[in-house]
Order: C-alpha cells, then structure tokens, then sequence
C-alpha cells in the first residue's frame, strides 16, 4: 500500500499547465524589429499572420501579454501559494520598425490579476473596473490547493516605454517549506514591448487586408496605474 508520505515523495507539490493567446485583452497588437513592406496580398488575411505563429516572424508582443495558469495540487498536505512575480532578465528599448495594429474580436477574457513590468515590484495586482492594476493581490490573499484541487489565474502581463525579457517566479508554500517555481514559455524566457516614440512602418488590420497608414498614436495606449 502506498502511503501519503510515500505518494508525496513521488510526486511535485503541484502540477502547472499554461496558455499563452496571441490576442488578450483589448490588445492584439505586435512590433517588428526592421521596416517591413507589406504588399497587398503578403500576410493576408490578416489571420495568417496573428493566428498561426506571429513570432515566426520575430515579432513581440505590444504592451499587453496574457498567460492563463493552471495549477493542480498535488500533495496530501494543502500547498499555498504565496505569490506571484516577474523575473526580468534584460532590458532594452522598444522595438520600433514596424508595427502592425490589430482591432481584437470577440469578447476579453476575465482578468483577475496584472504584473506591470516597469514597476519597482513587478508582482501580482488586483484589477479595478477599469482595466487598471491596483493593491498587490498577495499582500491580502493567498491560494489554498489540496491534491486534485484546480485553480486557474489568468494573469495580464504589462510593458510600457521598454522591451522586457522575462520569466514568472510563482513562490508556494509545500508542508511549511518555501519553494519557486518557474513558469515561462515552453522553456524559454518571455519577451513583451512597450510602445516606441515613433515607427518606420505602421499597419492597420482591417478585416481583410493591411493597410499602411497612421503613426505612433495607433499603438495600445497602456493600462497600468490606478
């Protein structure tokens, strides 16, 4: 017979299972590191290019990236966790060749807690009704999971005036013992830009086809003070 002690052993504190959409929030917009020509046909529809594989193209997302975190509890004890922060790896400055504007479709999803990257603290806030991050969500709450006990936290990853390297650091607490887990991207570190001063090309989505047109002042205006 397998004991609890013995089944704990054998088994993480708990299991982690992520989504990362392309479109989130009220922002499905990306940057490209060159002046990119669009000619009209070139990436039309304009799905081609944001449903399939937009970083195939060496494009990053603008201002806004969302992850949906699954966690299982894993262990007989209850796990908590305790906190969720960004690790940022590298900065730089915004990408700013090309930027190719999308209105989203569809509804948003609900979010439930923002890490804005170009805090001090870059940890998990709670968000007001208008979209922007408030108290540090941790500071007041934690989350409780006994083995087989699911919660999903859908989290709204936020840039400005900067491109971010970056990693999520979850911190839990297994049988009273601190411990991080990693979240990031298949392996590898997330890459998330803020809005540059101005652009060589900027693209607008409309339902069809690009268009080039606009400056600047199309990019995703961001969302992260109260």
């Amino acid at each position: 017979m397998i004991t609890d002690a013995i089944r704990d052993r054998l088994s993480d504190p708990v299991s982690i299972s992520t989504e990362w959409p392309d479109q989130f929030g009220e922002n499905y917009s990306w940057a490209l590191r060159n002046n990119v020509d669009i000619p009209g046909s070139n990436m039309s529809p304009p799905s081609n290019f944001f449903g399939v594989s937009p970083r195939r193209f060496d494009a990053v997302k603008v201002e806004e990236q969302g992850v949906k975190i699954t966690v299982v509890g894993g262990h007989s004890k209850p796990v908590i966790i305790t906190n969720l922060k960004a690790r940022i790896f590298s900065t730089a400055p915004p990408v700013s060749g090309t930027l190719l504007y999308a209105i989203p479709q569809g509804s948003s999803p609900l979010l439930r807690v923002g890490i804005d990257l170009n805090d001090l603290n870059p940890s998990a806030r709670s968000i007001n009704e208008r979209g922007q991050l408030a108290d540090r969500y941790f500071e007041g709450n934690s989350i409780t999971l006994n083995r087989g006990e699911t919660q999903s936290i859908s989290v709204d990853v936020r840039a400005s005036r900067t491109t971010f390297t970056w990693d999520l650091q979850m911190d839990i607490l297994d049988g009273g013992k601190s411990k991080t887990i990693t979240i990031d991207m298949a392996g590898h570190p997330v890459e998330l830009t803020g809005c540059a001063p101005s652009y060589g090309r900027v693209y607008l989505n409309y339902s069809s086809e690009w268009k080039l047109g606009g400056d600047a002042s199309m990019c995703p205006k961001p969302r992260s003070g109260i």
